[in-house]
C-alpha cells in the first residue's frame, strides 16, 4: 500500500509503501524522510495521518525537498485525504 506520493514539476518524484514502512534496517531513502520507516502497516498509517495534519508549507521538514524542482508536494494516498504544496508562493491548501 502507497501512503505517501511526492510529485515534483508535475510528476511522481517517489513514495512511500511497504518497502519503508516494513523495512528491518535503519536508512530510509524514501519521501517520508524516516517518518514511517520500519513502523508497520498500521503504526505508519497513525504517522502518515499525523505527518499531514499539522505540516504547512514552510515546515521545516520539507526542507529537503525544496530543491527538487519549482512544483512541489506530497499527497497522502491512505484514508484521509490531503496534500500539502510546498511550491514557493503558493497557498496552503
Amino acid at each position: 500500500m502507497v501512503l505517501i506520493r511526492v510529485y515534483v514539476d508535475g510528476s511522481q518524484y517517489g513514495q512511500c509503501d511497504a518497502r519503508c514502512y516494513n523495512a528491518k534496517g535503519t536508512a530510509c531513502t524514501c519521501c517520508c524522510m524516516g517518518s514511517n520507516h520500519g513502523l508497520g502497516l498500521i503504526a505508519a498509517l497513525a504517522s502518515t495521518r499525523q505527518l499531514f495534519a499539522h505540516r504547512r508549507k514552510d515546515d521545516p521538514f520539507f526542507d529537503p525537498l525544496r530543491d527538487l524542482g519549482d512544483d512541489v508536494y506530497f499527497e497522502a494516498e491512505v484514508p484521509f485525504s490531503g496534500f500539502v504544496d510546498i511550491t514557493p508562493g503558493r497557498a496552503t491548501p
